[in-house]
């Protein structure tokens, strides 16, 4: 397993936003999801951003939303990065103990699968 394989490698901040913000976009152009926002934090790097949504509207920003986040996700640069490229399944990543959820894992599990990065099973 290479280093990027582990997680250990930290991913470039504009990388991270770039990733982000395609979620967001793909959120978007989704269905209407139920109003929330998750917090996504960066382990190897300290550093957090939210993806809101109203009903309508997805804003990705960075640093924790303006109030309680309905789930948190917990994780290295490089497999978050994984997961919202599409090159490593949200499900694997969390069993494996590559990430950590928190809070509303349905309404996490609802996002992921309309935009396609869960997998059913």
């Amino acid at each position: 397993m290479t280093e990027h394989e582990t997680g250990s490698e930290k991913i470039d901040p504009s990388e991270i936003e770039s990733s982000l913000t395609a979620v967001s976009r793909k959120l978007s152009d989704s269905a209407q999801l139920k109003p929330g926002s998750i917090l996504i934090r960066f382990t190897d790097s300290g550093e957090e951003y939210s993806i809101e949504m109203t009903g309508r509207e997805v804003r990705m920003t960075r640093g924790a939303p303006a109030t309680a986040p309905l789930v948190e996700v917990a994780g290295s640069s490089t497999v978050l990065k994984a997961i919202m490229d599409g090159r490593k399944e949200a499900s694997r990543a969390f069993q494996a103990g590559g990430i950590r959820v928190q809070g509303d894992v349905p309404y996490l599990e609802a996002v992921l699968k309309e935009i396609g990065l869960l997998q059913c099973e």
